[in-house]
């Protein structure tokens, strides 16, 4: 259960964590800086591209439990194994998860887009 809580929790939360000030100094060069503005609650540019240390905190969440499933650490642990057992009995589930994931990461995108160019 340890090895579960690790890779779905902290080691997310250490990405994300770590992400956030890389991306907030590369905000300004990359154009993802929100101007102060009649309809604008701030009064300084405020970088508006945290999502992308959620999407890499996410991403990571998702590698590590596949590392964790598939090392052979999570003996034991019911939710992988009932995971497990799920997609080996249902492989369209596994299809319905890669859509999920995908459209999770296209939302990103369109939200990434919004904050570039103000859509």
């Amino acid at each position: 259960m340890f090895e579960f809580l690790v890779a779905g929790f902290v080691v997310p939360l250490i990405v994300s964590a770590l992400a956030v000030p890389v991306i907030r100094g590369l905000a300004p060069a990359l154009g993802l800086v929100d101007q102060p503005g009649d309809r604008k609650v701030h009064v300084i540019p405020t970088p508006r591209s945290g999502g992308i240390a959620v999407w890499f905190g996410m991403v990571s969440a998702v590698i590590a439990m596949l590392l964790v499933q598939r090392s052979g650490w999570a003996t034991g642990i019911a939710a992988l194994e009932v995971l497990d057992d799920t997609l080996d009995a249902n492989p369209l589930r596994f299809r319905q998860l890669m859509a999920v994931g995908i459209g999770g990461c296209v939302l990103f995108l369109a939200g990434l887009a919004d904050d570039r160019w103000n859509l």
